[in-house]
């Protein structure tokens, strides 16, 4: 496996992988209008403005097929982290974590998780802050990492 900085080429590929999981995974607890926000913001000319914003992703990469991805905003807000699903539980989101992370001078890292993802973000050592709250029919839980 590799993990590697995005490059334009990742765009859409992406794109698809966000999509995919958050159909499957995620888009039961959003509204209609969440997921169109969401997809908005997901979509290859999302990825491409949320760069120029200086969101920061990295893919993993398995035999030249991007099956994974991180991102985020201001360093210590984690944006993005989804996994193919045929890659569950294969350690690649550790492995992508521990990679994008290792060189950010952050003492504290916060996320807004789906319920479904909150497993994953405990066991990288997040904790729940608060209750879930609704972010224009999207419905996530906030949680926090000290380093």
């Amino acid at each position: 496996m590799e993990i590697r900085k995005i490059a334009p080429k990742d765009y859409e590929v992406v794109s698809n992988l966000i999509e995919q999981v958050s159909r499957k995974f995620l888009f039961h607890e959003f509204t209609k209008e969440g997921q169109r926000k969401y997809l908005t913001s997901v979509t290859g000319q999302g990825i491409v403005n949320n760069v120029k914003a200086g969101i920061e992703y990295w893919v993993a990469e398995i035999e030249g097929k991007v099956v994974g991805v991180i991102a985020f905003k201001n360093t210590s807000h984690l944006y993005n982290l989804f996994v193919a699903e045929a890659y569950h539980h294969k350690g690649i989101a550790k492995t992508l974590w521990n990679t994008a992370t290792k060189d950010h001078k952050v003492k504290t890292y916060t996320v807004f998780s789906s319920s479904y993802a909150i497993p994953v973000y405990e066991k990288l050592g997040f904790n729940k802050t608060n209750k879930p709250f609704d972010e224009e029919g999207i419905f996530c839980t906030p949680m926090e990492k000290e380093v």
